[in-house]
């Protein structure tokens, strides 16, 4: 990766430098790439929050806070912007980027005549709108920071120094929490994510605090993602947290769970809470020998010539109910 220095703090990082990642020029040249110059070009750079998105959009234009234009050698202020009838400036080689905001409800923008680049977010509404425009909107995830480039800039955090590491094991790639945002505790963050979400949003991505216990991963070329938990200690709390308090649903993950790879996750701390509820519960259970691969087809084929289906190995075992806690 390269550097870029400029001669203001940048209003996100409060720094004066820039990294640049290798993923930034990937997703730039796909995104900037129109191969139809008759024609306006619509694209979407979305990942998890904290990850720089706003920081991307800044590798392509160098903007700030305000509107900015850049023809390609001097940025100028724009303290108002052009008429919408000014066909020599609204056209389609005028990249016009746009952060957070809905494109579509911007005053001033003609974005039918201008090719468009929204940074923003995934569970904003206005992403699914924007996407319905034509020519359909070309689509990036931002990755998430790999270790290797949270060390390359780690230096410029050096309040961080001590304590990003750690941090970075409890809530993965995610700069703003790893090296800018540090007053919290990582345990405590999760924490206080998980008990303001539903375990519907720990699942589902559902609002955007389950974004901190919810990452967006992606390879290139940055067009498809996976959601997966920020780290181990994040499944831990969120299994600890919501088996107190909504034990029954929790239990219904165990049926519930095919398809769904956050809630597949979640399922081994479950079965292993609720298998030690039921022994100490008490009663009778069927059990059954546990069998390597071959074992297990070398049984299934002696059953099969004597054709004999039934499962012999099961055996029931009665155990009595615990009256110590947990």
């Amino acid at each position: 990766g390269d550097w870029l220095n400029f001669s203001s703090l940048l209003p996100l990082t409060r720094r004066q430098k820039l990294y640049i990642r290798s993923s930034y020029r990937v997703i730039a040249d796909q995104a900037l790439l129109n191969p139809d110059r008759n024609m306006v070009k619509y694209a979407v750079v979305t990942g998890t929050p904290g990850v720089g998105k706003s920081d991307k959009k800044r590798v392509l234009l160098f903007d700030s806070e305000g509107n900015f234009y850049f023809d390609g050698m001097t940025m100028f202020t724009c303290k108002a912007l052009p008429d919408k009838s000014n066909i020599q400036f609204w056209s389609n080689d005028l990249w016009c980027l746009v952060d957070s905001r809905d494109p579509t409800r911007i005053p001033g923008l003609p974005y039918l005549r201008c090719s468009v680049l929204l940074a923003s977010s995934p569970r904003w509404d206005y992403i699914g709108e924007f996407k319905k425009l034509a020519p359909t909107p070309d689509v990036f995830f931002m990755p998430l920071w790999s270790k290797e480039e949270l060390v390359t800039v780690a230096p410029m955090y050096p309040h961080a120094a001590v304590a990003w590491q750690n941090r970075f094991e409890c809530l993965g790639g995610v700069p703003r929490l790893v090296l800018q945002d540090i007053g919290t505790d990582p345990q405590t963050l999760l924490m206080s994510a998980c008990s303001t979400c539903s375990l519907d949003d720990c699942i589902m991505l559902g609002t955007k605090i389950a974004q901190i216990l919810i990452h967006i991963g992606s390879q290139e070329p940055y067009r498809g993602y996976k959601v997966a938990y920020a780290s181990e200690l994040a499944i831990q709390v969120i299994v600890r947290l919501k088996w107190r308090s909504d034990r029954a649903k929790m239990q219904n993950l165990l049926g519930s769970c095919d398809g769904n790879p956050l809630a597949q996750s979640l399922c081994g701390y479950v079965f292993e809470r609720h298998s030690m509820d039921l022994l100490q519960q008490g009663g009778t259970f069927v059990c059954r020998k546990l069998l390597s691969g071959a074992d297990m087809r070398k049984r299934d084929t002696i059953k099969r010539k004597r054709g004999n289906l039934d499962n012999e190995d099961e055996e029931t075992i009665d155990i009595p109910p615990s009256s110590k806690p947990r």
